[in-house]
């Protein structure tokens, strides 16, 4: 009981003190290969030369959905002139499920 509880804690340590995505591995992507790796964006916007798409993970444990659908992460990506060119995250719902969305958000498209 004792190491499952160590090792609970160990992971709820590492998920809050894991930066939600300052990974910059899909900084350089096209739009063509970020969207082959990470599926459609939720949402786009265009200001200027900077194209905006937004992408969403609900947290999931072991795969399947929680009864809390609160928990995850949203992340707006830019690109310009077709290239992501910067990546910003928001983690939601909890010290767990939303900095482990961030983390698999973009864990296909790592090069």
């Amino acid at each position: 009981m004792r190491a499952m509880f160590a090792g609970l804690l160990a992971l709820m340590v590492l998920a809050v003190f894991t930066p939600a995505l300052s990974d910059p591995s899909i900084v350089g992507l096209s739009g063509d290969e970020l969207i082959a790796c990470a599926g459609l964006p939720s949402g786009q916007m265009q200001t200027g030369q900077s194209l905006y798409w937004q992408f969403r993970a609900s947290f999931s444990l072991l795969g399947l959905p929680t009864k809390r659908s609160d928990s995850g992460c949203e992340a707006t990506v830019t690109l310009k002139n077709g290239v992501v060119t910067g990546v910003r995250t928001q983690a939601f719902g909890g010290i767990l499920g939303g900095p482990l969305s961030c983390q698999r958000l973009f864990a296909e498209c790592r090069r």
